[in-house]
């Protein structure tokens, strides 16, 4: 089927065939079923490739970097299926323009939305419920998607045997949306924006949330003598935070959070019979923000102390 080694895609006729499992169709648990590909364990969302670590595999979606993709504990992914249209799964001989990955890179494009007419679905499984709309702008040439998906999980977790269990709560939510634009044949422009949260709190005692967002402008044209140009430009956010409760002499909070800011640009050619291409660059500012550990009662012996913050720049020509 082709000569590039480590690669499989996913294309949207092949996600609808996925079983459905408590009402959706996980792509991340299609993904563990392929060569090479090993889950971190039971309930969880991180992968081993080829036997590296989960922390060297990197998630794109529409080029926004995803740094927890799991919901619920890891028996969701954070990709409303609905929303995506296919994805890239690269677990070696990485395309140029990913620089140094050590692991593998799971590219995931969304839906572009119907340009001829209005459309919506909705679902209802035991755990959770989503909706989905599509409308044309301007016809042929003009649409908008969005589609929101949340959980109702707690009435799982009232009918455990477990006290702490019973008393504790869980629950997560996440929204995709889009524009996408053709102002002729030879042209497209998309922006696309993606939130997720994810809550759980233990018994009263201890809380624990993160949340993804971002967004991105993507906009591709078609040059003369065959060649394409693309340009999109970025922004990440991840935060993390978590308190403990349990005893109010070591009680505490901590929150840190990750930003990622890029421009990429790439420009692909096909001037030669049988060959392709490809060059462009990237900018990336990282901002680090590792928060500070925090004493949560009068009564705490926790010592409160700032990590700091950190920047870096990364940057590159392929």
């Amino acid at each position: 089927r082709g000569i590039q080694m480590g690669f499989q895609q996913l294309a949207i006729k092949e996600i609808k065939t996925i079983p459905v499992v408590m009402g959706e169709r996980d792509l991340l648990k299609v993904a563990n079923m392929m060569p090479g590909v090993q889950t971190v364990g039971e309930g969880s969302s991180g992968f081993n490739v080829r036997g590296s670590s989960s922390d060297q595999n990197l998630f794109l979606l529409n080029e926004i970097p995803v740094y927890n993709t799991g919901h619920l504990f890891g028996f969701f992914s954070a990709f409303n299926p609905d929303m995506i249209s296919d994805f890239n799964l690269y677990k070696s001989n990485f395309p140029v323009e990913y620089g140094g990955r050590l692991a593998s890179v799971f590219e995931f494009s969304s839906r572009k939305g119907n340009k001829k007419r209005f459309g919506a679905r909705g679902a209802i499984s035991p755990v959770t419920g989503s909706l989905l709309f599509e409308v044309p702008l301007v016809k042929d040439k003009a649409s908008v998607i969005a589609g929101v998906r949340t959980t109702y999980s707690d009435w799982i977790l009232d009918r455990l045997d477990d006290r702490e269990l019973r008393e504790s709560n869980a629950s997560f939510n996440d929204l995709m949306t889009g524009i996408h634009i053709m102002p002729d044949n030879r042209s497209s422009l998309q922006i696309f924006g993606y939130m997720s949260n994810d809550r759980f709190n233990l018994a009263g005692n201890s809380n624990y949330r993160y949340s993804n967002s971002g967004a991105s402008i993507q906009y591709d044209r078609q040059l003369p003598a065959g060649w394409k140009i693309d340009v999109a430009a970025v922004l990440s956010r991840y935060v993390n935070f978590q308190d403990d409760l349990t005893y109010v002499t070591q009680a505490y909070e901590h929150e840190y959070s990750l930003a990622h800011n890029e421009i990429k640009a790439r420009l692909t050619g096909f001037q030669f019979a049988d060959h392709t291409i490809v060059a462009g660059g990237n900018f990336i500012l990282h901002n680090l923000d590792q928060g500070r550990y925090i004493p949560t009662s009068p009564w705490s012996f926790v010592t409160e102390r700032d990590f700091g913050k950190e920047k870096g720049a990364e940057y590159a020509l392929f």
